[in-house]
């Protein structure tokens, strides 16, 4: 049992700078938890040219050496070729370990909407693989995120907002999947809470499962760490500390962490305990790799921020896209070509503002975070289509 290292942090650094209040736990046990299920999944990309977008490291430089007579590439959006998938699990880009020292460890990140759960995986993974948004359920799918730290490797599972239990019947029926079903398939569940603003219905009824679990499930409960979000806006910092007391009387947590995935702040701390609950088991990604996301979903995932940043109302949610196509020329410009499906021509007017103003800025933002992500330059061609009846 760790020992109540948050309580003595808080009250030393309680005159309100922030430091060290990151790191830190609750005195409470922490129940059995079921084994990471075993899972390998290859990551494809639709060519070989899109294949580092899974992975840290960008692409060569244009001007670089090794590819002098770089050729115009196009690439579907729909069917890549047999020879042109890659697998990121392959002997040639995968064992910087030793298969029999790699440790492994499976992490769910559940909240209610707006608790800042993207960011904060986002931020573990040092790229931007979620979208960002202050709307709700801007994550309806679950999100595979990959951090790899010497010999151990994070899996990381952004799942879709919890909400009350009024609203789920509804709400669910929307998802690929309900973020509870993710909790008897992973070793540690990060429980994360907007610290800035108070518990309401949804994050009380959600603290009450969790405890349900615990009491009648310990077999499958996974650990929880309970991530206390949003600290550089709350103030004075002794907040804090009520906030955690009164949440580690509702379940058991392994640990208490205060984090700002604005700053940074407790991130450091944060990743050092994800790593403490490894286990010995083979890395189901190469060490490279930072999603299981293929191009288009990550180019939709984009593209989707973009447009729930901008707009309001219903719109964002009714949006379907559709990337048709992406090609490198020969001085290492990457062009994609992207289609946003809308229901009616009113919606398409909305999308496309005065002179397509609203749609030049969405591409340009999207060109600048693709680019941001691949490490080379990219134009991004943004049409809208409406659907046919």
């Amino acid at each position: 049992m760790r020992g109540s290292r948050w309580m003595k942090t808080m009250m030393v650094n309680g005159k309100g700078d922030g430091r060290g209040w990151s790191r830190g736990v609750s005195g409470g046990g922490s129940p059995s938890s079921s084994r990471c299920s075993a899972m390998k999944r290859s990551v494809h990309s639709l060519s070989i040219v899109w294949s580092k977008l899974a992975m840290s490291a960008p692409f060569p430089p244009a001007s670089s050496s090794s590819s002098p007579n770089r050729s115009v590439r196009r690439v579907s959006a729909s069917q890549p070729k047999a020879d042109e998938e890659i697998d990121l699990m392959t002997d040639e880009n995968v064992h910087a370990t030793a298969v029999e020292e790699q440790k492994t460890v499976r992490v769910a990140i559940i909240g209610t909407p707006n608790a800042g759960k993207s960011v904060i995986v986002n931020r573990l993974v040092g790229t931007k693989i979620s979208a960002e948004s202050a709307k709700r359920h801007t994550t309806r799918k679950e999100i595979m995120g990959v951090l790899t730290e010497g010999d151990t490797q994070l899996v990381l599972c952004d799942t879709p907002g919890i909400v009350a239990e009024r609203e789920r019947g509804q709400y669910e029926s929307t998802l690929v999947r309900s973020p509870w079903e993710s909790l008897v398939e992973v070793d540690v569940a990060m429980v994360v809470i907007d610290a800035a603003k108070r518990l309401y219905e949804p994050e009380h009824q959600m603290l009450i499962r969790l405890r349900q679990m615990q009491d009648t499930e310990p077999e499958r409960a996974p650990n929880l760490f309970l991530v206390l979000n949003k600290v550089d806006l709350v103030h004075p910092k002794i907040r804090l500390l009520d906030v955690a007391e009164h949440v580690n009387k509702q379940a058991v947590f392994d640990t208490t962490h205060f984090t700002s995935g604005t700053t940074g702040e407790g991130f450091d701390e944060l990743i050092a305990d994800l790593l403490e609950e490894a286990k010995p088991g083979e890395w189901h990604y190469s060490s490279d790799a930072r999603t299981d996301l293929s191009l288009h979903e990550r180019v939709e995932e984009i593209v989707k921020e973009k447009i729930f940043q901008r707009f309001h109302e219903e719109l964002p949610y009714k949006i379907q896209q559709k990337l048709e196509e992406a090609l490198e020329n020969e001085d290492g410009t990457v062009v994609v070509r992207h289609t946003l499906v809308v229901q009616t021509q009113g919606q398409k007017r909305i999308l496309e503002g005065k002179s397509r103003l609203k749609l030049k800025d969405i591409e340009k933002e999207a060109a600048e975070g693709l680019t941001n992500m691949i490490g080379q330059p990219v134009k991004f061609q943004l049409h809208i289509k409406v659907a046919k009846p």
